[in-house]
C-alpha cells in the first residue's frame, strides 16, 4: 500500500461531492446518462483502502468500514441535490473471505454497513473471477443480516476468467482456451439461475499482460474463445431468453 490506498480525509469529502456534482453536469451537457453510482472501488482491499485494520489480527474490528460509509454517505447527499434520477449501488467489494490481519472479509463488511444504507441501496454490487469461489453466498449472508424490506439486487461488476491476479501465469493454447471459456458460461449460467444476481459485466475487453483475463489478446489482433460465450449471453439476447448451451457459447 501507499499513500494512494489511503480513503479521503473527512474534511475532504465536500471536494469528493464536488467532484460528483461536476461529473454529472459534464454527462448532461454532452447528453450521457450516469445513472448508477458506487462511493469506491475493493474498499475491503488494503489497495483500495487503508488499513484495514487497526492492528495486525484478522480478530481486531474492520477500520475500512467507517471511511467507506463516509464516503456512500456523501455519494448519497451529492446524488440527491443533483436533478435527475440516480441510484446508489454500494460494495464493488474485492473477493476476500474470511477476518484476515490485512483485509476484511466480504460478509463482515456488509454486516458492518449501517441498515439504513444496505436497504436504501439499489444493488450491491461485487468482484469474483471464475477459478475463485463464487461469492454470491458470502453476500447474500452479509445483506441478510439486515432483513431490508427489498433486499438489493447483487451485482457481479467484476468478473472474467484466466489469471485473476497481479503476474500471475496464464494458461495458453487450443485446449485450455476452450475451458476457460466453458468455465466462463458456466459461472455465467449459475448466475443466470440465481434470482439474487441480476446483472454481471465482464472487467476487460483487452488483455492486461499484469492481470490477464481480457477477451482479445494485449495487440488487439485475437479474440480468445471467451469472448464468443459473452457474445452468446449478451448481444442482441433478450435478457428473458433462454440460456445459450455450452457447445453454443464455446463452440
Amino acid at each position: 500500500t501507499g499513500p494512494r490506498s489511503r480513503p479521503p480525509r473527512t474534511a475532504a469529502l465536500p471536494a469528493y461531492e464536488r467532484l460528483v456534482t461536476d461529473v454529472l453536469a459534464l454527462a448532461r451537457r454532452e447528453g450521457v446518462e450516469l445513472r448508477h453510482w458506487s462511493p469506491w472501488n475493493e474498499p475491503n482491499h488494503p489497495y483500495s483502502l487503508s488499513p484495514q485494520r487497526p492492528r495486525c489480527s484478522g480478530d481486531a474490528r474492520s477500520a475500512s468500514v467507517g471511511p467507506y460509509v463516509e464516503l456512500a454517505r456523501a455519494l448519497e447527499d451529492a446524488l440527491a441535490a443533483a436533478p435527475g434520477d440516480q441510484d446508489l449501488v454500494l460494495g464493488e467489494l474485492a473477493g476476500l473471505y474470511g477476518r484476515k490481519p490485512r483485509s476484511t472479509g466480504v460478509t463482515e463488511f456488509i454486516r458492518a454497513l449501517p441498515r439504513d444504507l444496505v436497504c436504501g441501496a439499489r444493488a450491491f454490487s461485487q468482484h469474483g473471477y471464475v477459478g475463485g469461489r463464487n461469492p454470491v453466498e458470502a453476500v447474500a449472508r452479509g445483506l441478510a443480516v439486515h432483513a431490508c424490506p427489498r433486499t438489493p439486487e447483487i451485482w457481479m461488476t467484476e468478473t472474467g476468467v484466466g489469471a485473476p491476479g497481479r503476474d500471475r501465469t496464464k494458461p495458453t493454447g487450443a485446449a485450455a482456451e476452450r475451458a476457460a471459456c466453458r468455465a466462463m458460461h458456466d459461472r455465467l449460467l449459475a448466475w443466470y439461475e440465481d434470482p439474487r444476481v441480476t446483472a454481471a459485466f465482464q472487467y476487460t475487453l483487452r488483455e492486461d499482460d499484469r492481470f490477464p483475463t481480457g477477451l482479445v489478446d494485449v495487440g488487439l489482433r485475437r479474440a480468445f474463445p471467451v469472448l464468443r460465450a459473452w457474445q452468446a449471453w449478451g448481444g442482441g439476447r433478450a435478457p428473458a431468453a433462454p440460456a445459450p448451451s455450452a457447445d453454443a457459447a464455446c463452440a
